[in-house]
């Protein structure tokens, strides 16, 4: 049995044991960094704007991403986002009142705009060959626990793990088929102000174009349906194409067509550069996948 099997294995088994929890809130997620899987990079530096006119939230990410080791599997990676996290006056507890736990007090956390640094994560991004399935791209991805629980439901002072898989189907003309799905388990954050309701675990599905006229050009149209705490019906469109020859532009718009009393924001702009970095570590780079 190859490594990157081993690796499958253990990621649908996170998988199952994932369950979901009682309706309430959910904590934002994104996108796991695939990019740096296809391209090679191994640093990225974005921004991200996502606003919400039926709650009036608004949320601007600053984000370092990392590549730390590469081999012939996979990537595995650090990163770190800086979020400003502005309600409008509408707290979170306001809106979804499940979440709020015995220590929580009316009008939590008080601020109409929070700012400091998300969750860090590390996670593993690589390919395998499933029998009965083909080839598959996995990612597992821990958020660690050092964030404040006032940024909630964008971060917390809890831990998550995130597993995603997907299939592609190459078609003529450059174009490929994807389709994928994945799962998180949240755990509830340290403190009393936050209930166990408010880190249900979710599920998604996912299915996607993409057309690639060039080796480093891509444009891709995705749809995610997201499940568990709170609905979300995702359309992304993505861009990337090359500034130089190392440098390549990555840009991105997302719509989210669930009930206003359900998502985090109506509308995401993603902006980030991938960059080559600092050469990462490599291992096992001349052994057989």
């Amino acid at each position: 049995m190859t490594a990157p099997f081993v690796r499958c294995a253990l990621i649908a088994a996170a998988c199952a044991a994932a369950a979901s929890a009682a309706p309430a809130a959910a904590p934002w997620d994104d996108d796991l960094p695939w990019p740096f899987l296809d391209d090679g990079r191994a640093l990225r530096v974005a921004a991200s704007r996502y606003d919400d006119s039926a709650s009036g939230w608004q949320l601007g990410v600053l984000e370092l991403a990392a590549v730390l080791r590469r081999d012939v599997d996979g990537v595995a990676y650090l990163r770190w986002p800086h979020l400003d996290f502005a309600s409008g006056g509408r707290t979170v507890l306001e809106r979804w009142p499940d979440a709020a736990g015995e220590g929580a007090t009316a009008g939590w956390p008080g601020e109409r705009q929070v700012a400091g640094w998300g969750r860090p994560a590390v996670g593993y991004l690589g390919r395998t060959r499933v029998p009965g399935l083909g080839p598959l791209r996995c990612g597992a991805e821990l958020a660690l626990p050092f964030a404040a629980n006032a940024l909630y439901p964008f971060a917390a002072r809890s831990l998550a793990l995130r597993v995603q898989a997907s299939r592609a189907w190459r078609l003529d003309g450059g174009f490929t088929l994807e389709a994928g799905g994945g799962r998180t388990l949240n755990l509830g954050a340290a403190g009393d102000v936050l209930a166990p309701a408010a880190f249900p675990g979710r599920g998604e599905l996912s299915a996607g174009l993409a057309w690639r006229p060039a080796p480093a050009t891509a444009l891709a149209l995705a749809a995610v349906r997201g499940g568990g705490g709170r609905d979300s019906r995702r359309l992304r469109l993505s861009l990337e194409m090359p500034l130089s020859d190392e440098i390549r532009l990555q840009a991105g718009w997302t719509r989210e067509f669930a009930d206003a009393a359900d998502r985090l924001f109506r509308d995401g702009l993603f902006l980030g550069l991938a960059l080559p970095g600092l050469d990462a570590p490599e291992g096992n780079v001349d052994a057989a996948p």
